[in-house]
């Protein structure tokens, strides 16, 4: 799982050095990667990624000697303490083809349809997934792919929105099955669904707005019907 680390240090010396902070495996130069940053005279506090590597391990501090100039630099009291996960997946059961994560940033993972089966099933599942609505209507697959496993039940589709739209949402591309150009509002929208069962297994949001570009984030709460 891919960390997060907390660097705190006290800085002395000349002003606006510029810094490198990364957090990889077996670092051996920071070049190009991890967060640039002029830290300042006194308390400075960083969060620093994993820099899309698998783990975190390895933390380098880089000062860009040419923008010091000769002049001593000071760190002191500097600590570094691992924080948590940038993504944490639940893999111990589930249900479906989309992996919660369990930390704050909602990261969840999309899982093939094939070749991969939850050692523990389970019969109720929620799916989180965010598209967006233009001037221009989107046509946008929930997921990407399959996004329900088959015989399944919709209990409730919730879509927080950032603004106002019209949303039709069904099980094909540009359908309607479940919602026929619904008017969403600002806020949460409980979807009131024309049918709760999915003949082909897929999801589909089709949604435009008369100015700008809103953001459609969908809740939807599924069982599976043995």
């Amino acid at each position: 799982v891919a960390a997060q680390w907390k660097v705190v240090f006290n800085y002395t010396g000349v002003a606006s050095p510029l810094l490198r902070l990364a957090a990889q495996r077996n670092v051996s130069s920071v070049t190009g990667a991890g967060q640039v940053t002029t830290p300042a005279a006194g308390l400075n506090t960083y969060i620093v990624g994993n820099d899309n590597k698998a783990d975190a391990i390895d933390l380098e501090i880089q000062a860009a000697f040419a923008a010091i100039n000769g002049s001593t630099i000071s760190f002191t009291g500097l600590t570094v303490q691992q924080i948590g996960a940038v993504v944490h997946l639940m893999l111990d059961d589930g249900i479906g083809y989309q992996i919660a994560d369990a930390s704050t940033n909602s990261l969840d993972a999309t899982i093939t349809t094939t070749g991969c089966s939850h050692v523990i099933g389970r019969t109720r599942g929620v799916l989180h997934f965010v598209t967006t609505a233009g001037t221009v209507a989107s046509n946008t697959q929930i997921l990407g792919q399959q996004a329900l496993p088959a015989n399944s039940r919709i209990m409730s589709w919730v879509i927080d929105s950032s603004g106002s739209a019209t949303v039709s949402l069904g099980n094909v591309s540009a359908g309607a099955q479940f919602l026929s150009a619904g008017s969403i509002t600002s806020g949460l929208n409980e979807v009131t669904l024309l049918t709760r069962y999915d003949s082909t297994n897929n999801l589909w949001c089709n949604a435009s707005t008369s100015s700008g570009t809103t953001t459609l984030t969908h809740t939807i709460y599924y069982e599976s019907i043995r």
